[in-house]
Order: C-alpha cells, then sequence, then structure tokens
C-alpha cells in the first residue's frame, strides 16, 4: 500500500524535476524520501498503538473472565453449604417431631 501511494508522488516529482537543475531534483528526491520515511515511521507507529489496545483487550477479557469464574464457584459453594445447613435443619426438625410423636404417644 505504500508503494501505491508513494508512485504518484515519485511520479510526480521526477516529471517535474525533468526541467529542473540537478539541485531540485536533488531536493526533489530527498522530499519524497523523508515522505517514504514519515509514511513509514507512521504506518509502524499505528500498528505498534493497535497491537497494544489488542493485547491490553485480551488481559482485560481474560482477567476478566477469571474473575468471574471465581466469584461463580464462590457462589456454587456458599448454595452448596446452604443446601446442606437445610437439609442438616429439616432432618433435625424431623427427629424432634417423631421424638414429640413418640412420647406424646407414651
Amino acid at each position: 500500500m505504500k508503494k501505491m501511494i508513494l508512485l504518484p508522488i515519485a511520479l510526480a516529482a521526477a516529471l517535474g524535476a525533468a526541467g529542473c537543475s540537478k539541485s531540485t531534483e536533488n531536493a526533489a528526491d530527498a522530499t519524497v524520501d523523508n515522505a517514504a520515511n514519515d509514511i513509514d515511521a507512521t504506518t509502524d507507529a499505528a500498528v505498534a498503538d493497535v497491537d497494544a489496545a489488542t493485547n491490553n483487550i485480551a488481559a482485560d477479557t481474560s482477567a476478566a473472565a477469571d474473575k468471574a469464574d471465581s466469584n461463580l464457584d464462590k457462589a456454587g459453594d456458599k448454595i452448596e453449604n446452604a443446601a446442606s445447613d437445610a437439609a442438616k435443619w429439616t432432618g433435625n426438625a424431623m427427629k424432634d417431631a417423631g421424638n414429640a410423636i413418640s412420647d406424646a404417644a407414651h
């Protein structure tokens, strides 16, 4: 893509420089070279910025997924403990009721 952008610039510089002095041609060449270097540096910086942003998003997403997984595990443990406690209380209440019926029958 850079070559496609630079080709018209270089062609225009070459055609324009055809009727100019050697120093003008050299200045035009230097201008084209500087433009190419600027475009290359800007493109490299943009790619680096996109890569960094992508890496940050991936890290943030992974951390959020890990936290959600941990919270789900904790919630599951609390539900399991509550169900176990409820079963114990129900069992004890049934024993107490059975004992009360047995005592009343005697």
